[in-house]
């Protein structure tokens, strides 16, 4: 009993380190921001700008950069329940129940990073198709260099 109520706050210690350690980079980073407009200092934001938002979101979360100071939280996340899930395997010792919950924080884990890396490449064939994108390399799968206008052209 007592190893449950271990486990469990070493979880929630672990989870709350780890989102906590994520989002710490994002405010020495503050004067960039995650989309380049708008400021004092920076032009007017346009359509263009949502999607380099979008990027730089999914930038920040599935990829280490400057703004997750190289940690990416998704990875990171994924990285400790597939030791959970290791940990519930190798001390199952014949127990079905310990050996199933195993299976299950391992399967679970795996499928939730095919889903959204897969959300991801969903993505970028989208914003490719509309050619505000293009495809990049390992660090950065899409690149989003747009000059789009929606609306009536300026004169």
């Amino acid at each position: 009993m007592w190893q449950n109520r271990t486990m469990k706050k070493l979880l929630s210690v672990s989870l709350l380190l780890a989102l906590a350690l994520s989002f710490v980079p994002v405010f020495s980073y503050a004067q960039e921001g995650l989309v380049p407009c708008g400021g004092e200092t920076q032009p007017p934001c346009d359509a263009c700008h949502v999607f380099k938002l979008i990027n730089n979101i999914e930038r920040f979360l599935l990829f280490p950069s400057p703004f997750n100071n190289g940690v990416p939280p998704v990875p990171a996340v994924a990285a400790i329940f597939l030791l959970i899930g290791g940990f519930y395997l190798l001390t199952a010792a014949g127990s079905p129940e310990k050996l199933q919950k195993a299976k299950t924080i391992l399967a679970a884990t795996i499928v939730g990073l095919i889903i959204v890396y897969g959300a991801l490449l969903l993505l970028g064939a989208v914003l490719s198709s509309a050619e505000v994108a293009q495809w990049g390399d390992f660090r950065d799968w899409v690149k989003v260099e747009c000059d789009v206008q929606f609306g009536p052209p300026s004169p």
